[in-house]
């Protein structure tokens, strides 16, 4: 039974219609790609051009149709150009495309309204498709991606091989039967229009999977360079339910920081491996997300490892979906180090403060404490040299103490300076050996004895001379001869100074300095050994006072390990004592 010709040709246009509209749904569901809709014009100019061929017997649009119906066509095979280059991001100029389709309508112009030759007309259309067809094919092939090489080489064979058809079709009308009507059911004219028909399905469907052959390797590839980026990064990364705190993936710097290897997280949850030393606070931060409805960005939490130790860490959370489950995203940045960094650095400057504060001191002594008793030695040396003549003996004897005891407290002053100087730049070391007790108080006692004795204070020392210790012998006798040189300074005349030595049951040995003096307040105790501190108070005799013997007591004192006490009571008297 023969085919008919014109429903065949209105079945091509609905058929490239429905591929037209495939295609341009395919370009609204996957955006990311250009050229899908310009796909879906061709096919449709590839529509309207069957659509007007099988009005052309329409006696006042014959003409016309013609003209329109074999420039659709040429159009639509131009869009498939267009928009194969677009898909493969290739430059799309598209002149000499529409110069080619100029001289292609005027050709079609004569060969319809000029000199009306069907036969001419369809040798020229089959011999001016085949290069657009070939030029498309070469496109493909040229610049084609390795991902989707086999179905772009199965595309454009379909091109080639309906290029070749048309081709055949142009030598068969011009050396073996020119056709007399366009209508007329001849085998070339029917094959030719089936494998219009069977070669455009089959070109589209090649197309569309094209596109998702494409989107899928992109997406693998994409999930590919997602898990390089995961498992390297450096940051601990977790997703987890956002509810029950289930984990679905780790990398392995997770894995790293927080000693949990995949196995161990397998099937639970981060409440089950104490991963967040307050959970509190993982509920807060999801908290957080859903009431403002945004990720979060660089809070700061405490963890723990799988080895109980804790650290702290920089937490980024944002919250996804995973198989149809709300999971959250965490990128948790280790800052230990950095937050040891900070504290070290946050005491250096403490310790800068504290070095400016002393140096401070240290000038203030200099300037005041120093300059005072110098300038009343010199005053006195001056008195006695230019009117000694003048005074009793008694007098002379009188002034000559009182300068006495100034040289000798500005002695112990310059002393304690030069002490405090040489631990201030690192000069004075500690060197512990063994000592007897004996030896070190046999050392200290004479100087201490005289200064007791010019006041007229009774200076008890009780030791077993047997004792022997492990301390560096010059701050041993510097921490004895302070304590009891500021016991005398602040004792009246006719008090009572003791120095004990003895072992407690624990083995160490214990010092301790009492007197029968003025003693302190409470306000005083407690600023004692604070060297930023000037109590401003002078003894008995009205000795000067810096402050300083003390503070080299304390650090001889932590020097060995120890810590210095004092016990007091205004009007009773105070106690040291230290043990080492």
């Amino acid at each position: 039974m023969a085919l008919d010709i014109r429903t065949l040709t209105f079945a091509i246009g609905i058929t490239f219609i429905i591929q037209a509209i495939a295609l341009y749904l395919l370009s609204i569901v996957i955006t990311k790609y250009k050229g899908v809709n310009t796909w879906a014009l061709g096919s449709l100019m590839l529509a309207v051009g069957f659509i007007w061929m099988a009005i052309r017997n329409y006696e006042p649009l014959e003409n016309i149709s013609i003209f329109l119906g074999n420039t659709f066509h040429i159009l639509g095979f131009i869009f498939f150009i267009s928009g194969t280059k677009r898909f493969l991001g290739i430059s799309d100029k598209r002149l000499n495309l529409f110069l080619y389709l100029f001289v292609f309508m005027l050709v079609t112009i004569y060969f319809t309204f000029i000199n009306n030759n069907l036969n001419a007309r369809s040798i020229f259309y089959s011999l001016s498709v085949p290069p657009l067809l070939f030029y498309n094919s070469f496109l493909m092939l040229k610049h084609g991606k390795k991902s989707i090489r086999k179905t772009i080489v199965f595309v454009a064979s379909i091109f080639i091989i309906f290029s070749f058809m048309l081709l055949f079709r142009s030598a068969y009308l011009l050396f073996v039967a020119p056709a007399h009507s366009f209508y007329s059911p001849d085998f070339v004219q029917s094959f030719t229009f089936m494998m219009a028909i069977s070669l455009g399905l089959l070109w589209t469907f090649g197309l569309i999977i094209v596109v998702n052959q494409r989107l899928n390797t992109e997406l693998a590839e994409s999930r590919n360079h997602f898990e390089l980026i995961f498992e390297t990064i450096p940051d601990a990364v977790t997703i987890s339910e956002i509810e029950s705190g289930l984990f679905l993936n780790t990398n392995n710097g997770f894995s790293q920081m927080s000693g949990l290897s995949k196995e161990d997280i397998k099937g639970k949850t981060v409440y089950d491996v104490n991963l967040w030393k307050n959970p509190k606070e993982r509920k807060r931060a999801i908290k957080n997300i859903k009431e403002n409805g945004a990720s979060i960005m660089n809070h700061e939490f405490e963890f723990r490892r799988k080895d109980g130790s804790e650290f702290t860490a920089l937490v980024s959370a944002t919250p996804i979906n995973v198989n149809e489950k709300e999971s959250i995203l965490f990128v948790i940045h280790d800052i230990t180090e950095i937050k040891q960094k900070e504290y070290e650095i946050a005491n250096k400057n403490h310790q800068l403060e504290l070095a400016n504060t002393e140096k401070d001191k240290f000038f203030s002594i200099i300037a005041h404490d120093l300059r005072g008793p110098f300038s009343s030695i010199i005053g006195l040396s001056e008195l006695l040299a230019d009117t000694t003549s003048e005074f009793s003996k008694e007098q002379v004897n009188e002034l000559s103490l009182s300068l006495h005891r100034t040289a000798n407290s500005t002695y112990h002053l310059l002393e304690n300076l030069l002490e405090w100087s040489s631990i201030q730049r690192g000069v004075k070391a500690y060197f512990p050996q063994p000592v007897t007790i004996e030896k070190v108080i046999s050392q200290t006692i004479d100087g201490l004895k005289n200064a007791a004795s010019n006041k007229h204070i009774e200076l008890t020392v009780d030791y077993e001379p047997e004792i022997t210790i492990t301390a560096d012998s010059q701050m041993l006798q510097t921490i004895i001869r302070n304590l009891v040189l500021n016991a005398i300074k602040f004792t009246h005349t006719g008090g009572s100074v003791n120095l004990s030595v003895k072992q407690d049951s624990d083995g160490k040995t214990v010092f301790e300095v009492a007197d029968s003096g003025i003693g302190m307040s409470p306000e005083i105790c407690s600023n004692l050994f604070s060297f930023d501190t000037k109590n401003n108070r002078i003894g008995t005799n009205r000795e000067p006072s810096s402050g300083l013997g003390l503070y080299l007591c304390k650090e001889f004192v932590e020097n060995h390990g120890g810590q210095l006490f004092v016990k007091s009571e205004e009007g009773k008297g105070s106690v040291f004592w230290f043990k080492i």
